[in-house]
C-alpha cells in the first residue's frame, strides 16, 4: 500500500514538471517572436508567402546572427529591411528617386512638348481644335487668358413685351342702350386674326359680325368645348352701361408661342343695337422699339390709349 502511494507521488511530480517545462518553452517561443517582430524580421524558419502562389523555402534565409543581424549589417535596430537584410534607401533625400532614376524623363513633367512627345493624349486643354479659335492661345501659352468676348453668348429667351391698351365705347343710341356687347382682338397688318383679347356678350355674340368672321365665334356651351381663344381671353357678360375697358396682352398667340415682330392692329367692334355695330383699329408695330399713342377715337370708341413696350 504505502509503495503504491509512493509511486502516485512521483508520478504526479513528473506530470508536474512535464507542465512547467512545456509551459518554459512556450513562453521562450513567445519572447523569440516578439523579438524578431521587433527587428522588424520573419521568424526564424518562417517563409513571407504570396497568397495563392507556391512557397519556396530557399527565397529567404534567415540571418545566422539572430537578433543583432540588424546592427551587424550597419542598419539601425528596428528599421525596415528587406529580404536581404538592407533597409531601403529613403526616397524623400534623393530627387531622383522621387522623380524615377531617368533625369529625362523627370523632366517631361514640367516640359509640355516633352510630354506632347512622349505620346500623351491630346485633350480640350491641349488641342486647339478642341477648344475654339478663342481657346488656342490659352492651349499653347499658359500666360495667354480667354477674351470672355469671344465665347459665344448664350441666346436670351424670347421676350415679346407687353401691350397696354385702355379705352372708352361710343354710346350709340340703339334699341339696348346704354345696354351693349362687344368684342377686342388682334390682327396682323394684313387682317389675320391673332387673338382675341376679351369679348362682352350674353346670348345676342351673334350680332358682333366682325369678330365672329375672324375668330370663328365661340361655341361653347357653359365652359364645354371652350377653345384656346375663349380659354385665354377676358370673357364678361352683356354690360350694362358704356365704360372704360383696360386690357393688357403679353404678346402671346394661341399657340403658346411669341408672336414675330411686324405690323399688328387691335380691332374693337361693339354695338347697342339689333343690327349693325361699330368698328374701329389702331394699328401699331412690334419691334424693338416702344410704340405709345393716345386718343385715339373711332365709330366704336373714344380716349383710345395703346403702350408697347419690347
Amino acid at each position: 500500500m504505502q509503495n503504491r502511494s509512493a509511486m502516485i507521488r512521483e508520478r504526479s511530480k513528473s506530470v508536474k514538471s512535464q507542465a512547467v517545462h512545456a509551459a518554459l518553452l512556450v513562453s521562450l517561443a513567445l519572447l523569440a517572436a516578439a523579438c524578431v517582430a521587433a527587428e522588424g524580421e520573419p521568424a526564424l524558419g518562417e517563409v513571407m508567402a504570396t497568397p495563392g502562389l507556391p512557397i519556396d523555402s530557399s527565397a529567404y534565409q534567415p540571418s545566422a546572427a539572430g537578433p543583432n543581424a540588424a546592427a551587424a549589417n550597419g542598419v539601425a535596430p528596428g528599421a525596415p529591411t528587406t529580404a536581404a537584410g538592407a533597409a531601403p534607401a529613403p526616397a524623400g533625400n534623393d530627387p531622383a528617386a522621387a522623380m524615377g532614376s531617368d533625369p529625362a524623363a523627370a523632366a517631361m513633367g514640367s516640359d509640355p512638348a516633352a510630354s506632347g512627345a512622349a505620346g500623351a493624349p491630346a485633350d480640350a486643354t491641349t488641342d486647339p481644335a478642341a477648344t475654339g479659335a478663342a481657346g488656342a492661345a490659352a492651349a499653347t501659352d499658359p500666360s495667354a487668358t480667354i477674351d470672355p468676348s469671344a465665347a459665344a453668348p448664350a441666346s436670351a429667351p424670347a421676350s415679346g413685351g407687353t401691350l397696354t391698351i385702355s379705352f372708352t365705347t361710343v354710346d350709340l343710341r340703339g334699341r339696348y342702350a346704354p345696354r351693349n356687347i362687344g368684342a377686342v382682338w388682334v390682327a396682323t397688318g394684313s387682317g389675320s386674326f391673332v387673338k382675341t383679347l376679351e369679348r362682352w356678350a350674353g346670348v345676342r355674340a351673334n350680332h358682333l359680325s366682325k369678330w365672329n368672321a375672324a375668330s370663328g365665334g365661340w361655341s361653347s356651351f357653359f365652359g364645354f368645348g371652350a377653345t384656346d381663344d375663349e380659354l385665354d381671353a377676358v370673357s364678361r357678360a352683356t354690360l350694362t352701361s358704356h365704360q372704360m375697358h383696360s386690357l393688357t396682352w403679353d404678346m402671346v398667340g394661341n399657340d403658346g408661342a411669341v408672336v414675330p415682330d411686324g405690323s399688328y392692329k387691335v380691332m374693337v367692334e361693339m354695338t347697342d343695337n339689333e343690327t349693325g355695330s361699330a368698328v374701329g383699329e389702331v394699328a401699331f408695330d412690334k419691334g424693338p422699339g416702344a410704340v405709345n399713342l393716345s386718343g385715339q377715337t373711332s365709330a366704336a370708341f373714344t380716349g383710345f390709349n395703346l403702350d408697347y413696350q419690347p
